[in-house]
């Protein structure tokens, strides 16, 4: 017996389970979490990053237990947070954090919605190993000389550089290789960055405006109304050669149809900014040059009404113009903590307001309506409603909020013409969406469909179905409506009649990506090079489209 207990203390001390697992451990953390959060590096990247984990997470727990489980907590919580976003959308950027700082908990609930279930299958499994790390009690030696020397060879370029840089944003995505530290400072200083343009923003938007004319022609509607969709894509709707009737009014109606209108961005924020506000060049914008103010200084009053969500911290730059409005209307204002309850506010939630705007006293009334329309998930749109099933439940819902779009467009006619008032009604979407390989709809700058949009006109005097052909971009807009009320600025030096097939000024036509350059610009991209990302029909009507 004593020398089986011998033979079994010498087995245990030569094979210690609790340091073999939590070395095989920290290396699939590391190597896991770097995999996870370097999604688009090269695989030597990735592999030197990985290497840099271990180490650094060894030397860490070496040196105190307690600042390993907190950096490994902070870690995971990290993966937690951006794994997904890099899988859907496959980067992180400035529009990650207005995403985060402009959407409710609802809104968070539609992301989380169509996010790959097989990505929540991973992070259970990295937080098993966190959970499997932190409660080993081995105790992990390393040499001093060792722990300082690597330590100091992780911390000495970054402090180097921020000292001489004062840079941190480029410090760290270049010099460490410890990805969660990398992209949380990154996160931290696009945060900082995101304060002192939404700083401007305010300050632009209140400046005076230049808005100079030059011309008037005998054109002046009574009633302007400028409906704003949410995440349209134009080959979704009938009208634009979708195979299913899903816009009976807009087929039916005398309208004048846009075939080839682009959007300025794929995202509501780069593309609005460019298309309320003028923009000569299709990165900078003139907030004070906006519809607003020169419908003001044509005498007309302008009201805005939204059922986008309007936070009590940050708001929507494109909320913050809608300040500027003589009068504004926000349905939806503060903290929504209920999916029952946002389902309840229905674009057609703007009716009543939109109904008293245009019985006002004043004579000349601008209008601009901006719905919550199509965002995904679709199905937070229609409480889980759909009509034709199209090969999943998130594309089928999204059919029903194009149906959703046209009855609302309907109704809003409806009210111009009871007035037997001169009218024009415009529609537009901001933005399209890609779909990916699970029938997702996501948000992407990659693909031509996320800036091809619808762009309808309905007016008193347009009396038949028309078609322009011609491309037409988004940034050009306020050309498009200057032109409805017959004016023409100084400021807008376009030649050429937007409701026309005659061509535009440009012969590239270069939109506006989610990155920026590294003076904190936008980054134009050529249209034409975007990639093709047509409706999968094939998966969309394999199945019976009846289909409950």
């Amino acid at each position: 017996m004593g020398s089986k207990k011998l033979l079994k203390n010498k087995f245990d001390k030569q094979f210690n389970i609790e340091h073999w697992l939590f070395v095989a451990c920290i290396f699939i953390f590391s190597i896991v979490l770097t995999f996870f959060l370097g999604i688009g590096n090269p695989f030597s990247i990735k592999l030197l990053c990985s290497l840099w984990g271990i180490l650094f997470y060894w030397s860490l727990r070496s040196i105190s237990k307690i600042l390993f489980d907190i950096f490994v907590i902070l870690s995971f919580f990290v993966a937690c947070l951006l794994y997904p976003t890099l899988v859907v959308y496959g980067k992180i950027d400035d529009n990650y954090i207005s995403s985060v700082l402009y959407s409710n908990l609802n809104e968070a609930i539609s992301y989380i919605k169509i996010v790959p279930y097989y990505i929540y299958l991973h992070l259970f499994c990295l937080g098993f190993c966190c959970f499997v790390m932190i409660r080993i009690k081995e105790q992990v030696k390393l040499p001093k000389i060792i722990r300082f020397m690597f330590l100091l060879f992780i911390l000495a370029s970054p402090i180097k550089a921020i000292l001489s840089e004062k840079n941190i944003k480029s410090t760290f995505v270049n010099y460490t290789y410890v990805l969660p530290i990398d992209i949380s400072v990154y996160i931290f200083s696009m945060y900082n960055n995101f304060k002192k343009e939404y700083d401007s923003i305010k300050k632009d938007i209140n400046a005076e405006s230049t808005w100079k004319i030059t011309k008037k022609s005998n054109l002046d509607p009574q009633n302007v109304v400028i409906v704003i969709g949410e995440s349209v894509r134009k080959d979704f709707l009938h009208s634009y050669g979708f195979p299913i009737q899903n816009t009976p009014f807009i087929d039916s109606s005398p309208n004048i149809q846009f075939n080839n209108y682009i959007s300025a961005g794929a995202g509501t924020k780069v593309s609005l900014l460019r298309t309320i506000a003028w923009s000569k060049n299709g990165i900078n914008y003139e907030l004070n040059n906006s519809i607003f103010s020169l419908f003001k200084k044509l005498g007309y009053k302008t009201t805005f009404i939204s059922n986008q969500f309007v936070s009590n911290l940050y708001n929507m730059p494109v909320a913050l113009l809608g300040y500027s409005a003589d009068n504004s209307l926000f349905l939806r204002v503060g903290r929504e903590n209920k999916l029952v309850k946002y389902r309840g506010w229905r674009d057609s939630n703007m009716l009543s307001p939109f109904k008293q705007a245009l019985l006002r006293s004043e004579n000349k009334k601008l209008v601009i309506l901006s719905m919550d329309g199509s965002h995904p998930s679709a199905c937070d749109r229609t409480g889980g409603g759909y009509d034709e099933y199209l090969g999943s439940k998130e594309l089928s819902c999204y059919n029903k909020t194009i149906k959703k779009l046209d009855g609302f467009l309907q109704q809003v006619y409806d009210e111009l013409i009871k007035l037997k008032q001169d009218f024009v009604l415009v529609y537009v979407s901001d933005h399209g969406l890609r779909v990916d390989d699970d029938l997702f709809l996501v948000h992407s700058d990659k693909v031509k469909q996320s800036y091809q949009v619808p762009l309808l006109i309905w007016g008193t005097d347009i009396k038949k179905k028309e078609y322009i052909d011609e491309k037409r971009m988004g940034k050009n807009f306020i050309h498009l409506v200057s032109e409805l009320v017959g004016v023409k600025t100084k400021n807008i030096d376009e030649n050429y009649v937007f409701i026309s097939n005659n061509k535009d000024n440009n012969d590239t036509i270069r939109v506006l990506a989610f990155q920026k350059n590294d003076v904190g610009e936008g980054v134009l991209v050529n249209y034409d090079e975007l990639q093709d990302n047509p409706l999968p029909y094939d998966k969309m009507f394999n199945k019976d489209i009846n289909k409950k």
